[in-house]
C-alpha cells in the first residue's frame, strides 16, 4: 500500500464500520468448536476504502479443502458486489519475471491477461445465480470451493455432495482488491475475491509511524502522525 501505507505505521482501524466479527463463546466452551458471529455496522464497504482483512487461505487435507483466516493484509477495495472489474493502464513495466499469464487469478493462461490488462471479472453478489457452464466453473472455482467444500469438478460439470448442479447461489458477498504499490502487491489479481466473512475494518488514520531504516533518534515520522488515510 506504499505510498498510503508505510511500513513502520501504526493504524486506527474501524471494526464497527463494516460491523465486527465477534466469537461464539458458547460453541468454543460447550461444543469446542470455534464459530464467528457477524454484527450488523453502520456502513457498507465502497469503492476506495482502505479495509484491513485476512488473507482467505486454503488448506488441503487429503481430498478436503478448508479456508481459514490467514494473515492480516491491508489493500484497498477496486470492485463491490455485482460490480465487473477492468483494469487498463497504459504505463506498462516490465516485471522481472514476465507476463504473468501463469500467476493471475483465476490462472487461466488464455484469458492472457497481465497486471495492466486485466479483466473483465465479475464480483460474486449475495444472491446472484451463477450458471455452470466451463468458462465460469474454471473463474470462480475458489470461490465454489469457499462456499461448499464438497464441490467437486468432473468433466466440464460441478458437483455437490456427488449431485451434478447446473447452477450456482452466491451465499456470501465478495470484494476485490488492490494495493496502491500497483506493480509490487500481492492482491485480488493473484489470489482472487476477498469474502465478506474475512472483513476486519476499514482504516481510518495512521496514528503514528516508526521508520525501520533509520537510527533510534530519527525513527519518529512526525509528518505522519494522526494522518487520515485515503
Amino acid at each position: 500500500m506504499v505510498p498510503t501505507i508505510m511500513r513502520g505505521d501504526y493504524v486506527l482501524v474501524s471494526k464497527i464500520c463494516y460491523g465486527p466479527r465477534i466469537l461464539n463463546l458458547f460453541k468454543l466452551i460447550f461444543e469446542k468448536e470455534a464459530e464467528f458471529i457477524w454484527m450488523r455496522g453502520i456502513k457498507h464497504v465502497k469503492i476506495n476504502d482502505i479495509i484491513v482483512f485476512n488473507y482467505p487461505q486454503c488448506e488441503y487435507l487429503g481430498d478436503s479443502v478448508y479456508f481459514i483466516f490467514g494473515t492480516p493484509l491491508v489493500k484497498r477495495c477496486y470492485g463491490v458486489p455485482g460490480d465487473s472489474v477492468r483494469i487498463r493502464r497504459n504505463d506498462a513495466k516490465i516485471i522481472e519475471g514476465g507476463n504473468f499469464y501463469n500467476n493471475l487469478f483465476p490462472y487461466d493462461t488464455l484469458l492472457h491477461w497481465s497486471l495492466n490488462n486485466y479483466g473483465p471479472l465479475f464480483v460474486p453478489r449475495k444472491g446472484d445465480t451463477l450458471q455452470l457452464i466451463p468458462d465460469n466453473l474454471k473463474r470462480y472455482y475458489n470461490v465454489l470451493i469457499y462456499e461448499d467444500s464438497s464441490v467437486r469438478i468432473k468433466n466440464d460439470s460441478m458437483y455437490i455432495k456427488g449431485i451434478y448442479s447446473e447452477k450456482h447461489y452466491f451465499k456470501y458477498n465478495y470484494y476485490f482488491m488492490l494495493g496502491d504499490n500497483f506493480y509490487n502487491s500481492r492482491d485480488s489479481r493473484f489470489w482472487g475475491f476477498l469474502p465478506e466473512t474475512h472483513i476486519i475494518g476499514k482504516v481510518v488514520m495512521v496514528l503514528f509511524s516508526l521508520d525501520p531504516n533509520e537510527p533510534w533518534y530519527k525513527k519518529v515520522r512526525f509528518n505522519r502522525l494522526m494522518k487520515r488515510v485515503n
